[in-house]
């Protein structure tokens, strides 16, 4: 293979991909990556071949790895999402039927990350016509109808989802994203945060009922099984703030200000919960880190929690603006000030009110 550009390599495997070449795509995938390790792209769309191919370890591997170069990139991380979920367990369907549909999701998951959003969106109808019962092909057609600005069209297809998967959290944040930011339609967004909330706590208190605790730091056979626990735990609170900010500032929008103030009360306690959660994690990789561990994991955790800490400025002052309407005025001011030592920034938007 002459050694062309990582751009046209990238070009060219792409080409390659879109036409069904799915090998001779890797293979240029991979000499990109031989090229420039770092290439978070090129890794990205390895683990698309990957998970369509079925092999959905290497794909994750792949995943992590754009992540780890590209963080919070939102396409890597829907990827890594649903490739997680296709190691899920679906409802079965005759045998036949579950086999086409499962060929026409990743057909049609693919077509969404090309961005051929029409082409999935038929391919996607097609799998739910054989496999009508698969929660994960109604959830990811809303999100398809969502990206079409079919919006009307994904909340109902999110209701469709939510009635096979009333527990996945997931598909009611999505639908209360819509109903938000989208058709403008607060009171219903705020519900179905609440719901979204709930579901996510129901989740939480699974992992808290499994005994979360330091034994990590003493006991090196639970060494992993700790660390994961503080993580998925530290991923839900994340999950949860968003979510209850977001309900939050609906509320806030709606004049229910009462509310709001209390419900901006529980994402500054759950930012502290947040918080522990990530150092403990930190704690034990840093204490009994394994031979192939730097010090970069650690750091990179303590780093997570920090910023935890400085989540809450928005929080702070949207609560006092809250407290302002409600003749609050001490405190108000204290909120207001906690917001302006977290981002000095908030002392202009105050000047400018």
């Amino acid at each position: 293979m002459s050694h062309s550009s990582g751009q046209d390599l990238f070009k060219e495997g792409i080409a390659q991909f879109k036409s069904g070449n799915h090998q001779e795509a890797a293979d240029l995938f991979l000499e990109i990556i031989r090229q420039d390790e770092e290439n978070h792209k090129a890794w990205n769309a390895l683990g698309v071949i990957h998970t369509t191919a079925g092999r959905f370890q290497e794909a994750d591997e792949c995943y992590e790895k754009a992540l780890s170069l590209a963080p919070g990139t939102k396409p890597y991380i829907r990827n890594q999402e649903r490739n997680r979920a296709s190691m899920g367990v679906q409802e079965e369907a005759p045998a036949d039927d579950a086999e086409a549909a499962d060929t026409l999701l990743k057909r049609a998951q693919v077509l969404r990350d090309m961005e051929s959003l029409e082409e999935a969106l038929s391919a996607f109808e097609q799998a739910i016509r054989l496999h009508p019962k698969n929660a994960r092909a109604w959830h990811e057609m809303g999100q398809v109808l969502y990206e079409l600005g079919r919006y009307e069209e994904a909340v109902a297809t999110f209701d469709k989802a939510i009635q096979l998967d009333p527990g996945n959290f997931i598909i009611y944040e999505n639908k209360a994203q819509v109903l938000w930011y989208e058709l403008n339609r607060g009171k219903e967004s705020v519900e179905t945060y609440d719901l979204a909330i709930q579901k996510l706590n129901e989740v939480n208190e699974g992992l808290y009922a499994t005994g979360l605790s330091y034994d990590g730091l003493r006991d090196v056979d639970v060494r992993d099984e700790s660390v994961n626990r503080f993580e998925q735990v530290s991923t839900n609170l994340r999950l949860c703030y968003s979510m209850l900010q977001s309900k939050g500032e609906g509320l806030f929008s709606l004049g229910r200000y009462e509310e709001a103030v209390e419900t901006f009360d529980q994402v500054i306690r759950l930012n502290k919960e947040f918080a522990w959660a990530s150092y403990s994690q930190g704690a034990i990789l840093s204490i009994l880190p394994k031979a192939d561990e730097g010090p970069e994991e650690a750091i990179k955790v303590f780093n997570n929690a920090h910023e935890g800490f400085r989540l809450g400025e928005k929080t702070y002052y949207l609560k006092g603006l809250a407290l302002g309407k409600l003749g609050k005025f001490d405190e108000a001011i204290a909120a207001i000030n906690q917001a302006i030592r977290l981002d000095p920034k908030y002392a202009d938007a105050i000047q400018k009110g």
